[in-house]
């Protein structure tokens, strides 16, 4: 996301330097990923900015420098003005569709975190349990700062469709102390044969403006959850919404069964959740924050932005805390995997060979994490596969590194690197501008 300010004069929605010659041809950031705006500041690059002469100009300009979709109205109200009057081609459009519709689907974004064997459901499954603030949702999939989807399937809807019976019960809202709803969810579970709970966090707990005081789960759920899993049937938590949420006693409950993060699905995010627990899809992301215990997040104050351990603060981050619920970057996966690590000397590329010995056909992420404790006392962690000096150009460093796959370190490669310092990739220079009097 590009922000509201200018760098250099330049409104950073219409930095081709940012967005382009950094972004783009210096990162990479070129198939997989798409650019937007802060809300309105394509807009602002006509006014306040005053960056380009009309609005038809500003839309052009946000376009040509790399900002894909627009969080306003100028894309919309003004790019077919900017074509006719030449300010930009049709190619150019295009680009920026192109990269837009790259961006991966639900399906892709939902995360195993456990799987004690239930799922995906069995033929003998009749009938579902399902319950839960999230379990009948339809905008509460698309999050906030969303367009307007053709469509919302939430996951009642879906698992209507298909050839098993539903016992739907709303049990409990998201924030909610009341217990009115246990009833009718507990009578629901004892006539199905496997319990469902959708639940978690969603807008009204987490939102721009909404800062959360914890990071347990809000209300009554957890103590829903419990109670449905002492009835003695198969439960399958889905664990909705953005941020992180305390997954410490679901973990260890071994009455919950299966255990998937959702995060905000989108307009299709019924029929992915259902196509997982049918098997018809299996999950292959990764969690994109570690899960903390809800008392490691109390340990410093919000206004403490220090990232290393200092006086009662323990640090922030995965790298100073060792006990989260679930790891970042976290894959289960319900197909079994073997690794073969292609040594080669000298190598320019990590190769890992990744075999699916399972019966289950399944995608497969990947991530690459380095540690060494070669060069100045700062050592590179786990977290990071390169350092940066003082000019933002990344070097490295002789001496011993260890390099592995994924956080569980799947597969291992040691090398050494000798000789000098090196560097191996420069951070570009910007062109001054000329202020002239």
């Amino acid at each position: 996301m590009s922000s509201y300010n200018a760098v250099n004069g330049v409104p950073s929605s219409a930095n081709s330097f940012l967005l382009q010659t950094l972004l783009h041809d210096t990162w990479n950031f070129v198939e997989d990923g798409y650019v937007s705006p802060d809300c309105d500041s394509v807009y602002n690059v006509f006014n306040p900015h005053g960056y380009a002469s009309s609005a038809s100009l500003a839309a052009a300009k946000n376009i040509q420098a790399g900002t894909d979709i627009d969080c306003g109205a100028t894309y919309q109200l003004y790019l077919n003005e900017s074509l006719s009057q030449g300010e930009i081609s049709r190619i150019e459009i295009e680009d920026a569709v192109t990269r837009f519709y790259s961006n991966l689907a639900a399906m892709e974004g939902i995360v195993l975190l456990k799987n004690d064997g239930i799922l995906p459901l069995s033929k003998h499954i009749r009938s579902v349990a399902l319950i839960g603030p999230w379990a009948n949702v339809t905008t509460t999939l698309q999050g906030n700062y969303c367009g307007v989807a053709p469509y919302l399937t939430g996951p009642l809807v879906a698992l209507q469709t298909s050839i098993l019976d539903v016992n739907y019960a709303f049990g409990t809202n998201i924030s909610s102390e009341s217990t009115a709803g246990f009833d009718a969810a507990l009578s629901a579970a004892r006539m199905s044969d496997v319990v469902v709970f959708a639940g978690g966090i969603d807008n009204t707990v987490e939102a721009e403006g909404v800062d959360r005081a914890n990071i347990t789960w809000p209300g009554n759920q957890l103590q829903l959850i419990v109670q449905l899993s002492n009835l003695g049937k198969p439960v399958v938590l889905l664990q909705m919404g953005g941020g992180q949420v305390d997954f410490s006693s679901l973990k260890a409950n071994k009455n919950v069964n299966f255990l998937v993060w959702g995060g905000y699905t989108g307009q299709s995010g019924g029929h992915a959740i259902i196509d997982i627990l049918t098997g018809k899809r299996a999950p292959a992301s990764r969690l994109t924050v570690t899960q903390y215990p809800s008392d490691y997040a109390l340990r410093f104050p919000a206004t403490d932005m220090s990232m290393r351990p200092k006086d009662s603060n323990p640090g922030r981050t995965y790298m100073c805390n060792n006990g989260g619920s679930f790891d970042i970057v976290k894959l289960l996966s319900r197909s079994n995997t073997v690794y073969n690590v292609v040594e080669e000397v000298p190598f320019m590329n990590y190769t890992v060979q990744v075999k699916n010995t399972g019966t289950v056909i399944s995608d497969y992420t990947a991530m690459a994490f380095v540690n060494t404790k070669a060069g100045t006392s700062l050592h590179p962690t786990s977290g990071c596969l390169a350092r940066t000096d003082e000019d933002g150009s990344r070097i490295v460093y002789p001496g011993k590194y260890e390099l592995s796959l994924n956080n569980e370190r799947s597969a291992v490669l040691l090398f050494t690197l000798t000789g000098a310092v090196t560097t191996i990739a420069t951070w570009p220079k910007e062109e001054q501008l000329v202020v002239r009097s």
